[in-house]
């Protein structure tokens, strides 16, 4: 059920804060949790479209999709041709 996968990945992002919000013990600012949420959701989009997230911040892309596509070409590149003579 598409829902149950919707609740899934939610749960997960609320733990992620939680353990944050249990390090710092309430010394952030709304604006670095609002930076932190941030983060973490690129994070945990990286990560649900099976991207590695330092690859993307590393990049300095800023857009899943394109970074994704490029991603998808390096793979395709790398491959030898089917019928490559060695």
């Amino acid at each position: 059920m598409e829902f149950l996968g919707i609740t899934t990945t939610a749960e997960h992002a609320i733990k992620a804060f939680a353990r944050l919000r249990k390090a710092i013990e309430g010394l952030s600012t709304p604006r670095g949790i609002e930076e932190y949420l941030i983060l973490l959701s690129v994070c945990q989009t990286c990560k649900y479209s099976g991207l590695d997230f330092l690859d993307f911040i590393r990049s300095g892309e800023k857009d899943i999709g394109v970074f994704a596509e490029g991603q998808q070409n390096q793979r395709g590149q790398r491959r030898e041709p089917a019928n490559s003579t060695t």
